[in-house]
């Protein structure tokens, strides 16, 4: 059977506490922010029928400034109080520099390169690594998704009120949300969920929420 495997970017956006933000499309159904479609590859240079992989899509991007732009405009956008003429807490629509690339998470350095994210005024995001999922078969074609996966830190102080579309939960509420009421969620949803190593996520959000220690020394006398 031949094989295609899809490469992409996902962006999970999560609050200072935590949660992870969730957008609504416009048809009031929970969803994802935009993936970065980098391409597909097989043996046969095979190209897909668009009903067949067009689901993997939300938006197609040529590069990476593409990439970080759209993420900035769907967040951007969605702030009540944004006006063309200002930044509002560093996000301005089609502005790809409100994003700063952390990097890759390490195991050896990872609570500083979080608490460095943490210390951000602005959005920085960092990648968290990759995997390969097996999505279906169509036509005698094994269908598979190499993902990308991104962490992206809100800047402090973020708040739902200030935005039209965007809820925030954690992943337990939105596995739950996906158990219990899965038509209220895409598919594009559905497939993220089930793609993330949720050891991972959880990993990273207990270093975002963890208090910082300071210590405190007595001057020498």
């Amino acid at each position: 059977m031949e094989k295609i495997i899809h490469q992409t970017e996902l962006t999970i956006v999560f609050t200072r506490e935590g949660k992870i933000v969730i957008p609504i499309n416009e048809n009031g159904k929970y969803s994802i922010f935009p993936k970065y479609d980098v391409g597909s590859r097989n043996l046969y240079q095979k190209v897909l029928d668009r009903d067949v992989d067009s689901f993997l899509i939300k938006k197609h991007c040529k590069d990476e400034n593409e990439y970080k732009r759209q993420i900035s405009e769907e967040i951007g956008s969605r702030d009540k109080r944004y006006s063309e003429s200002a930044v509002k807490e560093g996000w301005f629509i089609g502005n790809e520099k409100a994003l700063i690339d952390m990097g890759e998470l390490s195991n050896s350095i990872y609570s500083h390169q979080v608490l460095e994210m943490k210390k951000c005024e602005n959005s920085g995001y960092i990648r968290a690594g990759r995997n390969t999922f097996y999505l279906k078969s169509v036509d005698n074609i094994e269908l598979y998704e190499n993902v990308g996966y991104r962490f992206l830190l809100l800047p402090q102080g973020f708040s739902e009120q200030n935005f039209r579309g965007l809820i925030s939960y954690s992943i337990e509420e939105l596995e739950d949300i996906i158990r219990k009421s899965s038509d209220t969620c895409t598919l594009d949803l559905h497939i993220a969920i089930r793609q993330l190593d949720k050891a991972k996520l959880m990993r990273f959000v207990n270093e975002v929420i963890k208090e910082q220690e300071v210590k405190n020394e007595e001057p020498e006398r």
